[in-house]
């Protein structure tokens, strides 16, 4: 399961940050993202609904390290940037 922050997202929030430091000294770590997993399988299937086609997959034990689990806690962005993500 993981967070899949969109893009557009990830990079306002860049800019929130930046401005915070500029503006206030706000300095640190914050995480951004939806609060909600997907799976891998889940965006597979996503892809091939939208597109109509297949998708070639080969399932594979997780990497040595991978986290089974790793989903944003986003609440210290909302307070302290006033992000949050947006609806796609």
């Amino acid at each position: 399961m993981r967070d899949y922050v969109h893009v557009d997202d990830l990079a306002r929030g860049h800019v929130l940050a930046v401005r915070g430091i500029l503006e206030g000294g706000i300095t640190g770590a914050v995480n951004v993202g939806t609060g909600r997993g997907t799976s891998l399988m889940e965006i597979i299937d996503l892809v091939r609904r939208v597109t109509g086609r297949s998708v070639t997959t080969r399932i594979a034990p997780r990497r040595e390290g991978d986290p089974a689990y790793a989903v944003a806690d986003a609440r210290l962005a909302a307070s302290l940037l006033g992000w949050t993500p947006g609806v796609y």
